[in-house]
C-alpha cells in the first residue's frame, strides 16, 4: 500500500478540466449550505450533551437510585 496519499493521483488531476461556478452561483450555494452546516453542528453538540446525560443517568437507573414515574 502506498503512503503517498493523494499525490499518486495528482497526475490525473493535472490532466483533468475542472469547472468552477461563477461568483453568484458560488455565493448562493454558500448561503444555502451554511444554514445546513450550522444545523449539523448544533445536532452534533446536542448529541454530545445527550450522550453525557445518558451516561450519567443510566447507571443510577440500573441500580435503583432513581426511578421513572
Amino acid at each position: 500500500m502506498s503512503n503517498y496519499g493523494y499525490a499518486r493521483h495528482f497526475k490525473f488531476l493535472k490532466q483533468s478540466k475542472v469547472l468552477l461556478p461563477d461568483a453568484r452561483v458560488s455565493n448562493k450555494f454558500e448561503e444555502i449550505a451554511a444554514k445546513h452546516y450550522e444545523m449539523i453542528k448544533q445536532n452534533i453538540f446536542q448529541n454530545q450533551q445527550l450522550t453525557q446525560l445518558r451516561d450519567w443517568l443510566l447507571p443510577m437507573l440500573m441500580n435503583g437510585q432513581v426511578s421513572i414515574k
